[in-house]
């Protein structure tokens, strides 16, 4: 995005030049002012536009906008509603096919994200004291409030960046253990069965 912007603002600053230093006159001085009043439109529309082109992946969201999720067309819009309070849509597309799916009330306070782990996998966290996880496939979609279970494959990157107060509700389902401390239970049964068979 950074680059087309430079490349119009380049031809914008050639023009002007040429307008400025060069006797036009007639039809030629038109086709200047119309060229040059297409180029500040097409700036204005490039550095203005909320589109994200390049496909998201293990990546996170925080401002409002249209992302891609795929080169299939599969998009995620959140768009800024009155009273800061945000709304979520999510569109896969798949050939001529499309699955829609828009929970309500999944962004409500100002701290909120979406991590893209996968265009099929979204984790949706709602910037207060919980959030959602969506996924997607060939054969349907489903939305998942976090819970234990739910919260048992959080990718490391979602799991560090939640609040405490979040993370607090699931420590049993931290990645690998590390919040309850908890360690491998080494069973004790074949020593115990030879300790009760040497007293015999």
């Amino acid at each position: 995005m950074n680059q087309q912007v430079t490349k119009v603002h380049s031809q914008l600053m050639t023009y002007l030049i040429a307008s400025n230093t060069t006797p036009i006159t007639g039809s030629a001085n038109i086709f200047m002012k119309t060229s040059v009043r297409l180029i500040i439109f097409m700036a204005v529309i490039l550095t203005t536009s909320n589109i994200h082109a390049a496909p998201l992946e293990n990546d996170f969201i925080r401002k409002p906008g249209q992302y891609s999720l795929d080169a299939k067309g599969s998009t995620l819009t959140i768009i800024e509603q009155p009273a800061r309070s945000w709304s979520l849509k999510v569109t896969w597309q798949s050939g001529d096919a499309k699955d829609t799916t828009a929970p309500h009330d999944c962004l409500r306070a100002e701290g909120w994200f979406v991590f893209v782990e996968k265009p099929g996998r979204l984790w949706i966290y709602d910037g207060r004291e919980g959030g959602i996880l969506v996924i997607h496939s060939e054969k349907q979609s489903s939305v998942s409030a976090f819970s234990s279970a739910v919260m048992s494959s959080c990718p490391q990157k979602v799991w560090d960046v939640l609040p405490q107060s979040v993370r607090g509700k699931y420590r049993k389902a931290e990645p690998d253990g590390a919040a309850n401390g908890s360690q491998p239970i080494r069973s004790e049964t074949n020593s115990t069965s030879s300790a009760a068979g040497s007293r015999r």
